[in-house]
């Protein structure tokens, strides 16, 4: 981030010509020109970085970085599917007793599914010459464990021309509410079809079809039901305004997060989690050695259970991706069912069903920092100064923030030629806060006297740019911290003889 301006309160009068209003007649031989005054707040800095972020400050001031992902999002349609999936829509009755195997993953044993829309059709023939009534048993339950029956009754066929037939199509069976009772992962249905002399019937056109069936709740026993999410990549191009310099953070927190309704006990396992560099290259970042997390059961699925809170604090996965500046996190992703533990050992999925995997990442703005670039430009006009020969810049610096800045001041014409330095002794160090406090600021002038040749080259540039790197402390072990209300302000000023 070499070309960050990071200067952010810089005020200077770009409409005015510096010497314009000045009355060389005046007898005294030194005339002082205002050139700017700067503001740099480091909270204010990072507050504009366009980062996913957040900022807080405790009571004493004193700033965290928060970032937080969501690793990995599962609904329930992911670990069961839709239920028109289970088994066909039209389902041809060519049986007085009918079982229909119905489709779900291994490890999921279903005892009854609750719908929350959808509808039956019917449809019967009959191709007999007596009239028939038929007594239609279907798999579905109302909420008081009643069975659905629906009863038909079709006239005798004459053998010639269409044969009596019978359909709710214009008024379908509707199943919000209804359950559709599954035993050894079958459903069965049966039907009687009885004449008018008694004698039972097997029908040869016969049919029911599923619409739109959507399922609300699956009772089912899932034993070490497991599913597999593949690999999954998250980009850290977010970090690399702070891959810039040498950083090394003091307390980052690292903690995974867990939320759920399930009414059913959950597990997972991130086997590891690997960082990829700069270069292409990968490398752990954390190895859970297959370690098993699992969680608590919700008390209603309308509730979010937040569980299984996992602190990540040794070795500090955050020091290690500033070290290596990684690019991305990978890592794979496993979840599974089981109601082994629950009274026999059936457990209920709900549609809206979730689990949300989460990582938040606290960073205390408190650590080392070595050579931050920082840089900001600012415009001149001072071509009017050409009776003044030589004078004296002037720079008034107070420092609250505990870092030590070193600077240097060129001179730029409209081409990008450097023309001149300000500091001919190599850079300007401004000294760092004492303290953490921002009442403790360290106040220091610097003047750089102003050559005549030098002078020619002020006024023949049109540009001042600013270029520094920040730095904390010299001591290595101990860190400081960001404090808002820290600030380091600039004025600028030449003191000029004609």
């Amino acid at each position: 981030m070499s070309n960050i301006r990071i200067i952010l309160f810089f005020i200077f009068c770009n409409s005015c010509d510096v010497g314009k209003e000045i009355n060389f007649s005046d007898p005294s031989p030194e005339l002082a020109f205002p050139l700017g005054y700067a503001v740099f707040e480091p909270a204010s800095f990072l507050l504009n970085l366009k980062l996913p972020a957040t900022f807080t400050t405790d009571a004493n001031g004193f700033i965290t970085f928060s970032y937080s992902t969501v690793l990995q999002e599962v609904n329930a349609l992911q670990f069961t599917g839709e239920i028109d999936d289970l088994f066909p829509s039209l389902i041809p009755i060519n049986k007085n007793d009918l079982f229909l195997p119905i489709s779900l993953p291994n490890g999921i044993d279903p005892v009854s599914v609750q719908f929350g829309g959808g509808d039956l059709q019917w449809f019967f023939e009959n191709s007999f010459t007596e009239p028939i009534d038929i007594i239609l048993k279907l798999p579905f339950a109302d909420s008081l464990n009643n069975l659905t029956v629906q009863t038909i009754s079709l006239p005798a066929y004459s053998g010639t021309g269409l044969k009596p037939s019978a359909t709710n199509a214009l008024n379908p069976l509707l199943l919000s509410g209804k359950f559709l009772l599954i035993k050894d992962k079958k459903i069965s249905l049966s039907y009687e079809a009885k004449g008018k002399s008694g004698k039972l019937y097997t029908l040869s056109n016969a049919a029911i079809r599923l619409s739109k069936p959507a399922w609300k709740v699956i009772k089912a026993s899932f034993n070490q039901y497991e599913l597999d999410f593949g690999n999954i990549e998250k980009s850290l191009d977010f970090l690399k305004p702070f891959y810039a310099s040498d950083l090394n953070f003091d307390r980052p927190e690292v903690q995974l997060f867990f939320e759920h309704n399930f009414l059913i006990p959950i597990q997972f396992s991130i086997p590891s989690i690997i960082i990829s560099l700069p270069d292409g290259k990968k490398e752990s970042l954390i190895a859970f050695n297959n370690q098993m997390f699992n969680l608590g059961i919700a008390t209603s699925s309308n509730l979010v259970r937040r569980d299984s809170i996992v602190s990540i604090n040794a070795p500090n996965p955050i020091k290690t991706i500033f070290n290596k500046k990684a690019t991305a996190l990978n890592f794979r992703l496993t979840a599974g069912l089981n109601t082994k533990s629950l009274p026999n050992e059936l457990g209920s999925i709900n549609r809206n069903d979730q689990l949300k995997i989460s990582a938040k990442v606290n960073i205390p703005l408190a650590g080392q920092l070595r050579n931050y670039p920082l840089s900001d430009t600012i415009p001149l006009n001072l071509g009017l100064l050409e009776r003044v020969n030589r004078g004296t810049v002037r720079i008034i610096s107070t420092n609250s923030i505990p870092m030590s800045i070193y600077g240097q001041c060129y001179f730029m014409d409209d081409k990008g030629n450097k023309l001149d330095s300000l500091m001919t002794g190599g850079p300007g160090i401004i000294s760092n806060a004492k303290t953490s406090s921002s009442l403790n600021p360290t106040a220091e002038i610097f003047d750089f006297p102003v050559s005549e040749s030098q002078m020619k080259a002020l006024r023949a540039s049109n540009r001042f740019i600013i270029s520094a790197f920040l730095s904390t402390l010299q001591n290595e072990k101990e860190f400081i911290e960001i404090k808002k209300g820290q600030q380091l302000s600039m004025k600028l000023s030449l003191q000029a003889t004609y």
